[in-house]
């Protein structure tokens, strides 16, 4: 498999016509994924997209989905209404409990992806790549190799913009 930014999009694909496989992503979709789900990495991104299993609908006279305590998450902290506070454990290990990282741990969870860890001050994805059939789905794909082409000006500066986009998408309208 090969990574490339183009068009506004990362791809995946094969490197021999004939092989099966292969993914396009949009900077769009890769912004709300890695701010809903609280990845520190377009890597992280790109194994979460591929290792999900979304259940659907959860309740429908609410019409909750596996995204919505993500986005009320966000909206939370956006509005300044979450806490901000970590608290450490007796161990020494800090534990993330605001009420964010709750939201982005029950997103995963529901997604069928691993909770939210702290290590070296990153959130990390520990997905088992045993833990569903999906595996197969990026196999062959190397995740370093995402990070790579992210780096480069044009996809990291296409990201970004995405970003401000996906947040500008959560403010309120004003009304003129």
């Amino acid at each position: 498999m090969e990574t490339v930014f183009k068009d506004g999009n990362l791809i995946i694909r094969p490197t021999k016509p004939d092989d099966p496989g292969g993914v396009v992503m949009s900077m769009d979709a890769l912004a709300a994924w890695s701010q809903l789900l609280g990845t520190s990495s377009m890597a992280e991104t790109v194994k979460a997209v591929l290792k999900s299993q979304d259940p659907g609908l959860i309740d429908r006279q609410t019409g909750e989905n596996a995204w919505t305590g993500a986005y009320d998450g966000l909206q939370a902290a956006l509005n300044d209404t979450a806490s901000t506070v970590s608290m450490v454990a007796a161990d020494g290990e800090t534990v993330l409990n605001d009420p964010l990282t709750a939201a982005h741990n029950r997103t995963r969870t529901l997604l069928g992806l691993a909770e939210t860890t702290e290590a070296d001050d990153t959130l990390q994805l520990s997905v088992d790549d045993s833990q569903s059939g999906q595996a197969a789905a990026y196999q062959g794909v190397d995740l370093s190799d995402v990070d790579t082409v992210m780096q480069q000006d044009e996809a990291a500066s296409a990201y970004d913009t995405a970003v401000e986009g996906f947040y500008a998408s959560l403010q309120p309208k004003t009304q003129q």
